[in-house]
């Protein structure tokens, strides 16, 4: 909230695109986004971004789906090389559809240092999920 604590509270002003497809075991899905930011102290700036996302039911019984996901946002326009980028790629097995499902992901976030260092910082995730529902 801004100006509601003794820190530098920035106000945001987010207008915004997304949209969904989904036919015969495709689903689609992105947004992208322009933000605004005001601080308390200091000069306005933009942190812009957005994603798309793909999956895919790889059979007929739809218990195995295959998905893709790339996403991007500017933290602060003013600032070079602050960008974070993320792509990833994830499987997923329904043995109950979502009563009882199995999922893994994996991808790369790459986090720009900012100005004053160059390069970035690239962390690589493994994700493993399992959901049931009682």
């Amino acid at each position: 909230f801004h100006r509601t604590t003794t820190g530098n509270d920035l106000k945001s002003d987010v207008i915004g695109i997304d949209g969904v497809y989904k036919y015969t075991g495709v689903f689609a899905t992105g947004e992208y986004y322009l933000r605004r930011r005001t601080p308390e102290t200091g000069s306005r700036f933009r942190a812009d971004g957005g994603f798309v996302q793909v999956g895919v039911m790889l059979n007929r019984f739809r218990t195995w789906e295959a998905a893709f996901r790339y996403g991007t946002r500017d933290v602060n326009d003013t600032v070079s090389n602050d960008d974070v980028v993320e792509i990833r790629g994830g499987l997923s097995y329904y043995y109950r559809r979502h009563t009882l499902k199995f999922q893994i992901d994996g991808g790369q976030v790459r986090t720009g240092r900012g100005a004053t260092t160059a390069g970035s910082r690239k962390d690589n995730e493994l994700r493993l999920q399992a959901q049931f529902i009682f």
